[in-house]
């Protein structure tokens, strides 16, 4: 069998109906250079049976530890090119692995493309949500990957790069997208911008951070202070935006868990932040300042992480 140009990885559990249209948008790209690797952890709501429909696929369906373990497992057995990360409940935009393609030419490693933001309602209608297509939204360097949008899956990887960055560290739940990008945002690959739409975010109750209730933000906060500490003890360069992730977020926390008469883990949160930023008391008051003025703690399509199964 020929190397494919492209290698696909969706995982995915017990999301049979979202998963049917991923496949479809992969397959409506109209390409015969694609893999397409489904990573289930043992779903048990039909999945099974939707993948035998498709014999062109290929299918690991065992039990794994989330989906930064199905993501690596995809990553061992990926033969193409260029891999790519399409979640099971998000979707592909027509043309969108042409205009990919288009733009890797050989000293390219990295190619990042427009993605939105949608939610659909029970009758089918369809409501953009975000939309992000400038180069300053889709620029790869870790400023933008840290404190704007880290889409992981906006971004297309040549297998040589994949190499270089390795597989996403699992001590991460929720943030491994965006400690993976850092790690690769660090390598300072070449890359270039499609600013055409090729990947639709959905929007629904089961997405792990996709959704208005933002129900893991304060796990994902906390993943953010891990990984930042874990690199300013490692980094030279590019330390001015770990810092003031670290300190945009220890700041939240420690305004949540002050306002819900958490007081020892305030003080841990005021700590860390202290030993890390020296201005870290500002962001503080500005945080509990916007909360007194009624502004949301807990959001949902603000610059975040983005996986989910």
């Amino acid at each position: 069998m020929s190397t494919p140009r492209f290698s696909i990885i969706t995982a995915t559990f017990n999301r049979a109906p979202l998963l049917r249209e991923a496949i479809e948008s992969v397959r409506a790209q109209g390409r015969d250079d694609i893999e397409h690797l489904i990573i289930d952890a043992a779903s048990t709501d039909g999945t099974r049976e939707l993948l035998a429909e498709h014999p062109d696929l290929r299918v690991i369906s065992e039990p794994d530890r989330g989906i930064y373990d199905a993501f690596n497992k995809g990553l061992a057995l990926a033969r193409g090119e260029i891999v790519h990360f399409l979640n099971s409940d998000d979707l592909f935009v027509p043309g969108a692995l042409d205009a990919v393609a288009g733009a890797f030419r050989e000293d390219v490693d990295l190619v990042s493309g427009g993605v939105e933001f949608f939610e659909r309602a029970a009758d089918g209608a369809e409501l953009v949500l975000r939309r992000d297509q400038t180069e300053a939204e889709l620029a790869f360097t870790v400023p933008q990957v840290l404190l704007g949008l880290p889409a992981l899956n906006a971004r297309f990887f040549r297998r040589r790069l994949i190499e270089r960055i390795g597989n996403f560290d699992l001590r991460y739940t929720i943030a491994a997208d965006r400690e993976f990008l850092l790690r690769a945002a660090l390598l300072r690959p070449r890359g270039e911008i499609v600013r055409q739409l090729v990947y639709r975010y959905r929007s629904h109750a089961g997405s792990l951070t996709v959704h208005e209730t933002a129900r893991n933000i304060e796990r994902m906060w906390i993943e953010h202070v891990e990984l930042c500490e874990h690199h300013l003890a490692t980094v030279a360069e590019d330390r001015a935006a770990l810092v003031a992730l670290h300190r945009r977020e220890s700041a939240a926390l420690a305004v949540d868990c002050a306002l819900s008469g958490r007081w020892a883990e305030t003080q841990q949160w005021v700590q860390r932040g202290c030993a890390i930023s020296a201005s870290w008391p500002l962001a503080f008051f500005k945080r509990c300042g916007g909360r007194m003025l009624g502004r949301a703690s807990r959001y949902a399509l603000a610059p975040q992480g983005w996986g989910s199964r």
